[in-house]
Order: C-alpha cells, then structure tokens, then sequence
C-alpha cells in the first residue's frame, strides 16, 4: 500500500503487490495458486477518482455514517471483480486522474462485461498535467485488446483501464487495472512496448496463472512474445524480427545464462525477473512455433487458453495441450529448453567439393561449442544456399558432417536457420 504524493505533488494512494506482499494490507493466502473473486468499497475525497480491479458496481455516492473516520467531502465507490484472479492482482488506486474512454473492444467476446452490447471499455487514467504526454503510447490499446481476443480467445475480465501510478515497476499487469510506472508516462517516454506486454497479461499471468513462482515464464514469457506478436500484426515482419533479435541478444550477454528458466535453486522471487523468464520464455515460444508451424501453434494457444482460464496451470500442462495438438511427444524439446541451462553456439564450416563436369557438392561441418555442463541441443532445422535452394537438417550430436549434392557451386556460403527460428548464437572463431 503506497500512500504518497505523486510526481506532481499530489497525495495518491496506490497498492502494488507483486510477487507476494498483498498480505501487508489484506489478509490472504499471499502465492499465485490462490485465487478469489473481491469486492472492494472505498471513501476517497470528492475530487478524486478510484479505480479498482473489476466493474464499477454504480455512480460513486456520498459517504454514509457508518463509513470510518470523517464523512465531509467524500464519496464511497464500490468496484466488483465476478471472476477469480490471484492475490497479486487484487488493486486500487485513487487520487487526482484524468479519465479518457479510449474505445469499446472484444465486443460478444469478453463473458465478464457488465454491459448490454457485451464489449468491454477500454480507458486511460492519468494525472492531469500528463494527459497529452500519454496519448501516444495508449493510441493502439483497443487495437490490442481486439488482437489478443482474436489471437488466444476471449478477453477474461470486465474493462481494462490503463493507469498511472507510483507502482515500483515498469507496467504492472494487474486484472482489469493495469498500473504503469508515473515517471515514464511523466517523461513522455513511448511505452507503448510495456503496453503491449501487459495487455498480453491479461490473459496469460492473470486469467491463466503460474501455480507457483518457478514456473513464471507461463506468465513472462508468454507476455513477452504476444506483446511483441501484436507488433509483427499490426507494423510488419522485419519490427517483430528486431524485435525478437533485441531479445537474443539480452539472453546471450545475461548473467542468467548458467541457470535453468524453470529455476528450482531460486528462493529470491525478484531474481525471478530475468531474461530466462522474459526474452528466454518468449523465444521458446516463437521456437515452438517454428517447429509446429502457425495452425498447430495457434490452435494449441487458443486450447490452453480455453482449459485453464481462470485456473492455474503447469508447464507440464501446457506441454500436454501441446502434445495432443501436435500429435507428438515434445519431452525432447522441454527438457533443453525448459529445464536446461544455455543455449546452442554453433560452429558452421561448408567446403566446396569439385567432381568431373558441372556437378559437385558443399560438405558441412556443424559442431556445437557450448559449455559442456549445457546440453546438447535437438534442433531441426534448414541451411539456405540463396533463397530457395534449402536442406532441412536435424542437429543433435557435439560434432555432425552432411554432404549435399548440387549442380553448380552454390554462389553463397550456406545460411543456418535463416528464418531465425532458433535461439543460437554463432561462433566466429
């Protein structure tokens, strides 16, 4: 429960809860397995607003006599959650913010709208003084919203209100109440990346939750990759590559490197906040693709999505709905990605072998130099000689040789991966 002045100067009361000090101020079982439906009443002076995870239950009313402390100048608002959502995501915030209705979304796809034409209301809450330095990174808010329902299945929750606040991180992905941080949007920073990721929450860490802290990258990951599919729909395929390339780079040059992303050694829940739970969860999602092609992936998103929202869940269960879509035991590509540290460095060399006439062939050699306490990696994968002369490999031992036949040497020394598909990194030695 943050009770301070703002940026500006002005008192707000704000709570931020994550990973598990909702029990400061509200007596719970304080971990992501627990999960209820809330009702929340709240006396706040006359001038400000209050928002709430849930739905506003009805205009805010004069506080009555049985409210605590003093009565004059305040009002009572009542905001009602109807579906459960974990005990980190249980907020309100109040103070002096400027209300903009930003569009209607997920019209006859959102179950808990309390409205008619069953669409949700998507809203921006700011401070006054930064009104015009938010438009820009909340434009295309209702465009996600309608983008993830499209995408994963309908929206969980009955609003979303975007809100500046003094919450200690970048964007907090609170139920129906996302918080931003109120010196970003105070700077007029473009965060319209945060607000990508944390739309993307509402789905997957906040309908569909992490048992337990080990498996966050259920909820990181996930965000991490739909926030940045949203960009690969809406801008292009070459800002979703870069923007998947900024993210091997974090995972390649990160401390982290050494540990599994499901990290049983780790009791420090906000060392939790790293790039194998982030960039590293996001990339074996896109790497999970790439194997299973668009249809299967997504048709097995949209299944694990309609069997655990409003639930938790396991990476285990989202393996097995992803089995059964696919029709294949994926035990071999869990295990190193998932429960293995590292990643695969590759050393590629390719020789031109001459024969009588015209014809030849490019010997390979694909050797795997990680560290040994890594695994070695199971990577299907192509190597491209120009853009359709292509030979798909799989690579699976420290050291591996192919021969390939071709008619004329090829003009290009051969590309491994080209698509980008998989998390690598590429020796120059």
């Amino acid at each position: 429960l943050i009770i301070n002045k703002n940026i500006h100067g002005d008192p707000t009361i704000f709570i931020d809860n994550w990973p598990n000090r909702t029990r400061f101020w509200l007596p719970s079982i304080d971990h992501p397995s627990d999960k209820a439906t809330v009702t929340y009443t709240i006396h706040a002076p006359v001038e400000w607003n209050v928002i709430a995870n849930g739905h506003r239950v009805n205009s805010p009313i004069p506080s009555l006599n049985n409210a605590i402390g003093p009565k004059e100048n305040r009002l009572t608002w009542k905001w009602d959650v109807t579906v459960p959502i974990p005990t980190y995501n249980m907020v309100f915030g109040a103070g002096k913010l400027d209300v903009e209705l930003l569009g209607y979304a997920a019209c006859d796809q959102s179950p808990a709208s309390q409205r008619q034409d069953n669409c949700i209301e998507v809203s921006l809450w700011v401070y006054p003084e930064d009104k015009i330095k938010a438009k820009d990174s909340f434009r295309r808010a209702v465009n996600m919203v309608d983008y993830f329902t499209k995408t994963i299945g309908p929206f969980p929750f009955e609003k979303l209100a975007n809100v500046q606040s003094s919450t200690r991180f970048g964007g907090m992905e609170n139920a129906s109440a996302i918080f931003y941080s109120e010196k970003s949007i105070g700077k007029g920073r473009n965060i319209e990346g945060t607000v990508s990721h944390e739309i993307a929450h509402q789905w997957f860490g906040d309908s569909v939750t992490e048992v337990d802290w080990n498996h966050l990258w259920l909820s990181e990951g996930f965000a991490t990759y739909f926030g940045n599919l949203f960009f690969e729909y809406e801008d292009g395929e070459k800002i979703f590559q870069d923007k998947m390339e900024n993210n091997r780079k974090r995972i390649i040059n990160s401390e982290n490197t050494n540990r599994p992303i499901i990290d049983q050694g780790n009791k420090d829940l906000f060392k939790l906040l790293n790039s194998n739970n982030y960039p590293k969860g996001g990339w074996v999602l896109h790497m999970l693709r790439g194997y299973m092609g668009d249809e299967l992936f997504f048709n097995g998103i949209r299944k694990y999505y309609e069997l655990y929202k409003y639930k938790t869940a396991t990476t285990k269960d989202f393996q097995s709905v992803m089995e059964n879509i696919k029709g294949e035991n994926l035990d071999w590509f869990f295990e190193q990605w998932i429960y293995k540290p590292g990643f695969p460095i590759i050393s590629y060399e390719e020789k031109w072998n001459y024969s009588e006439g015209r014809n030849g062939s490019v010997s390979v050699k694909i050797s795997q130099i990680q560290k040994n306490e890594w695994p070695i990696f199971i990577i299907p994968t192509e190597i491209c000689w120009g853009g359709e002369n292509c030979k798909s490999i799989r690579i699976d031992k420290r050291i591996q040789s192919y021969e390939f036949n071709f008619e004329n040497k090829p003009q290009k020394v051969g590309a491994l991966d080209p698509k980008g598909l998989i998390l690598k990194d590429i020796s120059n030695k």
